[in-house]
């Protein structure tokens, strides 16, 4: 159904599909759309084979994209948890034991560094070692730095969100980290 969908979008070149909600055994697929005028059109190319199935459409005004930014798009939490789970995967697909420990370098950059010494203080309470000063494409300036810490999912999931607050406290944004390979 999903496929047929996407077909359906191409030809019908009526706006973008964006994601799916699936809840109660029910899928509701979002699309947003310049115009509404084909949509019937739409819908019945895209589900005319899917007859078994109950189906319902609609429409309504998001000129924000607001049900896209609220619902289905990450927050920089859920979004670092799914970067941080591909990074453990990787790791672990090239033989790495996550469960021991090493060190672990993040990155953050500075939205301002009215807070800069405060936040270098406040890393260095939590035993981080500051590596480089750095800056990014943009010449945003931020900092690498690293802890010795395991790379295991749910410790690094609550590792890197507690330093997303921090530098949220800080003026900084948190950028992600890396590791070395680690084999036993």
């Amino acid at each position: 159904m999903e496929d047929k969908l996407e077909a359906a979008i191409i030809k019908f070149r009526i706006g973008k599909y964006v994601g799916r909600v699936i809840s109660d055994g029910y899928i509701t697929f979002l699309y947003y759309v310049e115009f509404t005028y084909n949509w019937p059109d739409f819908v019945e190319f895209g589900l005319n084979e899917h007859t078994t199935y109950e189906t319902t459409s609609g429409h309504s005004e998001d000129s924000e994209w607001n049900y896209y930014k609220k619902l289905l798009y990450p927050t920089p939490q859920e979004w670092q948890i799914i970067q941080n789970h591909k990074a453990c995967d990787s790791l672990k697909e090239l033989g790495d034991v996550l469960q021991v420990p090493r060190a672990i370098e993040h990155k953050l950059f500075f939205v301002s560094d009215e807070k800069k010494e405060e936040l270098l203080a406040a890393l260095t309470k939590q035993e981080f070692k500051i590596k480089d000063e750095i800056s990014n494409e943009e010449g945003v300036a931020g900092l690498s730095f690293y802890r010795i810490d395991t790379p295991f999912y749910y410790e690094i999931d609550k590792l890197t969100l507690e330093l997303i607050e921090l530098c949220e406290d800080y003026g900084a944004s948190y950028d992600g980290w890396e590791t070395s390979l680690v084999k036993v």
